[in-house]
């Protein structure tokens, strides 16, 4: 098993997973710093302050204010941030 961190993955732990199918767990190092991104992006997403690409379109929609959805699970979160993306180009 390699457990994946925060920091570089060594040559040895990718052999492992790739050639040797070692499973990968991420360590507790990375998962408090993806809470703590998530939480970045949840305080980003619910200020009535438009944010580039958090809660506005991307590119030339980057003016286009998209009003935020409902606080959801750790892994519905990045399908809304796509969701609020396609509906900033007008595909949903």
């Amino acid at each position: 098993m390699v457990t994946v961190g925060t920091g570089a993955v060594s040559f040895e732990d990718v052999v492992a997973v790739a050639r040797r199918g070692a499973g990968v767990v991420l360590g507790e190092d990375a998962l408090a710093a993806i809470d703590k991104a998530r939480a970045v992006i949840e305080d980003l997403a619910a200020s009535p302050t438009p944010h580039y690409g958090v809660s506005t379109g991307f590119g030339a929609l980057a003016t286009r204010h998209i009003a935020p959805e409902p606080a959801r699970p750790a892994p519905a979160l990045a399908g809304a941030l796509a969701r609020r993306r396609q509906r900033s180009r007008g595909r949903a």
